[in-house]
Order: structure tokens, then C-alpha cells, then sequence
């Protein structure tokens, strides 16, 4: 237990993104957090917001 959380500390953080039919994209550091929030509008309609930080990928619109 003790050796497998030193390994732990001594990794880098890196995090990997995979988009449908391409290859992973694998990146140093951190991945931004994602914020989700739930909001209501006008006559009880509620609405999902993303705030997310994808400077670097490539996001195709859908």
C-alpha cells in the first residue's frame, strides 16, 4: 500500500480526451474543471450551463 501511493506522488498529472472516430489526445498537466449549474427560467423552464475550458481541442459542433 505504502509503495503504490509513493508511486502515486511521484506521477505527473495528465489527463486524456477522446472525441468519437479519432485518436486520443493525451496532455500534461491538469484538465480545467468543468462547472455544470442548473437554472430556472421563466414558466418553470430549467436549463443546464457548461462552463468548460477546451482551448486546446479539437470540438467539432454537433
Amino acid at each position: 500500500d505504502s509503495l503504490l501511493t509513493r508511486c502515486l506522488e511521484k506521477l505527473q498529472p495528465a489527463y486524456q480526451v477522446t472525441f468519437p472516430g479519432q485518436e486520443p489526445i493525451v496532455k500534461k498537466g491538469r484538465i480545467c474543471p468543468i462547472d455544470i449549474t442548473l437554472a430556472q427560467r421563466a414558466s418553470n423552464k430549467k436549463i443546464t450551463k457548461l462552463r468548460l475550458s477546451l482551448r486546446n481541442m479539437p470540438v467539432v459542433p454537433c
